[in-house]
């Protein structure tokens, strides 16, 4: 508030409020904008529609408005889980680095935490989002199919001794198949 040379400030003034949009005024001034006020109130207010006028004259203008595409559902968030994993982790390296200090035996690394969305090639166990699980197991199938031919044709191993060293190692790893370093190690030339 402005103050006056003397020191002091302005005289005080009872201000009106407006019964339309409720803002204050002078007496003298409400008087004059309650007119306009009226004015503008019964006055419908034009939208603006930029694809109307940009669209105008063109193909385009006769074509209905498509409707906005929906939002994808949001994935529930795992942070709870992601906290822990890194709380354990974490843990994991402290007992390391201090039985690296101490010179004791190292503990075993802990268990790889796996993200529950991804899904485990039955072949080689590695594991994929879903779209590219779907690309990936169809190729690792194949080349899983023509490494098998290629020991039956090189002589490498027969087919009864592979598919034998196949069905043990199958059970051996809760019927998922076997990776290829298992099936070398079982199949050797020398067993």
């Amino acid at each position: 508030m402005e103050k006056f040379e003397d020191g002091t400030g302005p005289p005080p003034v009872d201000l009106v409020q407006c019964n339309i949009c409720e803002r204050t005024f002078l007496p003298d001034v409400l008087k004059k904008h309650t007119n306009f006020c009226q004015m503008s109130k019964a006055k419908k207010k034009y939208v603006f529609d930029s694809r109307s006028q940009r669209t105008r004259g063109t193909v385009f203008s006769v074509l209905e408005p498509t409707q906005p595409k929906a939002e994808p559902p949001k994935k529930p968030s795992n942070w709870r889980k992601n906290n822990k994993d890194l709380i354990s982790c974490v843990r994991a390296a402290k007992i390391f680095s201090a039985a690296m200090k101490d010179g004791t035996s190292l503990p075993p690394p802990p268990p790889h935490p796996y993200d529950p969305d991804y899904i485990q090639c039955p072949y080689c166990q590695w594991r994929f989002k879903k779209s590219a699980a779907d690309r990936h197991i169809q190729i690792c199938k194949e080349q899983h199919a023509q490494i098998a031919l290629s020991w039956i044709s090189t002589g490498c191993v027969s087919a009864p001794k592979l598919l034998s060293c196949v069905t043990s190692a199958q059970s051996a790893v809760h019927q998922s198949p076997p990776p290829p370093v298992l099936l070398s190690i079982c199949c050797s030339k020398d067993s």
